[in-house]
């Protein structure tokens, strides 16, 4: 009997009518001679096209040729969605060949585009769809999914596709694209949850040690707890399996792998009881600062978040707040732990440093300092720290998006998407034209910040001012001496054992010569 290959089910189509609010935008039509297939045909109208509209390589992407980019977009998605609604026309009125002449045709067109340097996001899935519905072998859709991804301009691209190869059921393939999106983007967590998913289905144990060890080895703020959670839960039922298996030499080489994803370089933990929030601020050896507007450094510090914030009543152990660096610089810390509102129980906090954990060398310093009325400063160092480069700037770029609200500028680009629709697609043309090589030339009109230094002035200031009377026979003159001081900080040196403080200066008085009288508090 003769073998049938394996086939993908066809999808069932229903026909639903684009409702678009922009211009109409025309589909590409071929003209295509004599004998000429279709393969060829796409590859000689996107060589073509490629040589007109996307940017030169060595130069900065004109508005014009953004545009262009962008239309050409437009016109290649218009193309797809019309020819997969004739090939589902044709479909559902039982002319199956003419049909899968059709989604053999937007497979053929997707994969030239990708070939070409037109690739979107999109266009997997929309491939995969098409081979799907003509009936191809799965092999076949594997592979040029693969083929696809070589073409792919940027690392989101993977990261699609391997997404849309596991819904296809190929998920040992899947997995070994999540493994080589990690290697580009080691702080993603979809990766490494994908991944340990996909392992598990799959029982490789190596696959499940790749993904536990790699969201271990990170520290997670409190939002993303159950990522942890899960690892940790996966990690330890892995090893029971093995150890039941009779694998100790595996199971022994997992556990290894495990504690060592678990080491930390620091770990600052502030608790505190009472009514009051408090906030933390530490400025790492680079000169980077850790706060709650920036939970995530390049220096590889990340702040856990505020536990008062998450809770929903009064806590008997207290609350606290963390600061971890999995992999840190050597060097001198500074922590400022402020006050946001309230009062402390006793004016103190309770401070834990952990330096190496998990390691022989661990070493573990607990202080209570007082909490003055502008914070208390904290002062250690981390010796032998295993950091030794910082972490790329857009390694963690999509993590602070993830973990803060949408800021000011999100919100601009958002409103101004509203008053044009045109906006989004240019923004995605921009990208994919390499808008941000240079971002001082185009995409002006986005909110900005300039930062502005304020002077506050510590101890004996004068103030004099002279007014001419309208007559002109008098002067009036008002003299204002100013006195002020910095409040207290209070300040303990987790390096040399120390606590001590700045006092402030006495409260501001203020003496007024005729028309100006009374007294003003000073410091801060």
């Amino acid at each position: 009997a003769s073998s049938v290959p394996t086939t993908a089910p066809a999808p069932e189509y229903r026909v639903r009518p684009a409702t678009a609010t922009g211009p109409k935008v025309s589909r590409i039509r071929l003209n295509k001679s004599a004998g000429q297939t279709d393969v060829d045909a796409w590859n000689r109208y996107f060589e073509v096209r490629a040589s007109q509209v996307l940017p030169k390589t060595d130069g900065t992407p004109t508005r014009e040729e953004i545009t262009a980019l962008a239309d050409e977009n437009a016109r290649i998605r218009q193309t797809v969605r019309e020819l997969m609604h004739d090939a589902a026309n044709d479909y559902q009125h039982e002319r199956q060949e003419q049909a899968k002449v059709k989604f053999n045709e937007v497979a053929v067109m997707i994969q030239s585009a990708l070939r070409h340097g037109f690739a979107q996001p999109w266009m997997f899935e929309a491939m995969g769809l098409a081979m799907q519905a003509g009936r191809a072998p799965k092999p076949e859709i594997e592979r040029a999914l693969m083929s696809a991804i070589d073409f792919s301009r940027n690392d989101e691209d993977l990261i699609h596709a391997a997404t849309y190869m596991a819904k296809l059921g190929f998920d040992e393939r899947a997995l070994q694209l999540f493994r080589e999106y990690s290697v580009a983007s080691p702080f993603r967590a979809e990766p490494y949850l994908h991944g340990l998913r996909l392992a598990r289905q799959l029982n490789d144990v190596d696959g499940i040690r790749w993904a536990c060890a790699g969201i271990l080895s990170q520290a997670w703020p409190r939002e993303n707890q159950h990522i942890e959670d899960e690892a940790k839960l996966v990690a330890k039922a892995t090893h029971t399996q093995l150890l039941e298996e009779g694998r100790s030499d595996e199971a022994e080489q997992f556990a290894t792998d495990i504690k060592q994803a678990l080491v930390r370089d620091c770990i600052v933990v502030v608790t505190w009881t009472g009514e009051a929030d408090l906030d933390l601020l530490v400025e790492e050896p680079t000169g980077t600062l850790c706060s709650v507007q920036n939970l995530r450094t390049n220096g590889g510090g990340v702040l856990l978040g505020d536990t008062f914030a998450t809770s929903e009543g009064n806590s008997v152990d207290g609350y606290s707040e963390a600061y971890v660096c999995p992999h840190a610089f050597t060097g001198d810390y500074r922590m400022l732990v402020r006050r946001v509102w309230g009062n402390v129980t006793a004016g103190k906090v309770t401070v834990d440093v952990v330096k190496h954990y998990g390691t022989e060398k661990q070493e573990h310093m607990r202080q209570q300092i007082d909490l003055a009325e502008n914070g208390a400063l904290v002062l250690f160092d981390v010796k032998e720290g295993r950091r030794e480069e910082p972490i790329a700037e857009k390694q963690i770029a999509h993590l602070q998006n993830a973990e803060q609200a949408i800021g000011r500028t999100v919100l601009a680009q958002q409103l101004n998407s509203s008053v044009d629709p045109t906006a989004l697609r240019n923004f995605v043309a921009a990208r994919q034209a390499g808008f941000f090589r240079d971002p001082r030339l185009f995409g002006r009109g986005g909110v900005g910040y300039m930062p502005v230094i304020t002077s506050l002035p510590e101890g004996t200031n004068f103030l004099g001012s002279a007014i001419v009377s309208a007559d002109r026979r008098y002067v009036r003159y008002n003299g204002s001496p100013f006195f002020s001081g910095i409040g207290d900080v209070a300040t303990f040196n987790f390096v040399t054992g120390q606590q001590g403080g700045q006092s402030g200066g006495n409260p501001g008085q203020v003496g007024g010569g005729p028309g100006l009288g009374g007294g003003l508090g000073g410091g801060f």
